[in-house]
């Protein structure tokens, strides 16, 4: 997976953020992609701080895709161990706004909301809110 998205990020230097029939192409969206596989093999909290300022959410093209990201580093700030929980839990509300339905239907979101909410040291409205929107009573 590696080799094909360093591929993909040497073309999309090549050439640039393009959206083509909304197939959204660039820098961008391979760095997003680079992040989620990252999350996906724990290695979260380094690539969030290596790609999130190289992605720009508005080249994106959709609310969707947007709420994906900030997903993602909501996971990745998350596999820090309680270090980086409210940088997750920043992205995690983000993702929400973005697209509330795709968020409160994935089954990680309940997931990480948990996680959060155990090593929380004291009660925060974020997580509260975060928790009733999600459906964790």
């Amino acid at each position: 997976m590696e080799t094909h998205l360093d591929e993909a990020e040497s073309l999309a230097g090549f050439t640039g953020e393009k959206n083509f029939m909304l197939c959204h192409f660039g820098p961008s969206n391979v760095a997003a992609w680079k992040l989620a596989n990252a999350v996906e093999t724990d290695r979260g909290p380094e690539a969030a701080e290596r790609l999130a300022p190289v992605i720009d959410l508005s080249t994106l093209g959709s609310a969707d895709r947007v709420a994906a990201v900030h997903f993602d580093l909501a996971r990745a700030y998350a596999q820090a161990g309680g270090a980086r929980d409210t940088e997750a839990l920043r992205h995690a509300d983000l993702a929400d706004r973005a697209a509330p339905v795709r968020v409160r239907q994935d089954p990680l979101t309940r997931e990480l909301i948990e996680a959060l909410d155990r090593r929380a040291k004291r009660r925060l409205w974020e997580l509260d809110s975060l928790r009733h929107r999600v459906g964790i009573a």
